[in-house]
């Protein structure tokens, strides 16, 4: 697969052509590296249920060695917590164990009152984010 270049003289069209272009090789690229990390697992035998592992290979052409991660993802039921949280005493031990976590909830935010929001509004930052691009149409051809 080739990737196609930018240059300055290159239209819109140009640049949608190359946008789908790329996209089609990451997912297809993706796709094959999640494969052949399988297939890694699998030919090393990883079966740890957290933590880290490695694994070493050598034969006549090279050796390899592989490390292996196996997070574990924790969610929290945020109900449960706080039931949790109001039933037990506040110094008691396994509460250390969280932390208490605020997050914005912009819709809500947009509804509260200038006069309002300026007790907070020093609590958050504001940057702008990655502009998303997505081709939706793409006609080759003539356009009638």
């Amino acid at each position: 697969m080739t990737t196609p270049t930018t240059t300055a003289t290159q239209t819109p069209l140009d640049l949608a052509l190359q946008l789908n272009a790329l996209k089609e090789q990451r997912d297809d690229y993706s796709a094959r590296i999640l494969e052949t990390e399988q297939a890694l697992i699998e030919a090393a035998n990883f079966k740890k249920p957290e933590g880290q592992g490695s694994f070493e290979h050598a034969e006549d052409r090279g050796s390899v060695k592989i490390v292996f991660k196996q997070p574990i993802n924790a969610t929290l039921d945020q109900d449960a917590i706080a039931q949790a949280h109001r039933s037990l005493k506040h110094n008691h031990p396994a509460l250390a164990a969280f932390k208490s976590t605020y997050k914005l909830d912009t819709k809500a935010a947009r509804a509260v009152k200038d006069e309002d929001w300026r007790a907070v509004a020093h609590c958050v930052t504001r940057k702008p984010g990655k502009v998303s691009v997505e081709v939706k149409s793409l006609v080759l051809g003539e356009v009638s």
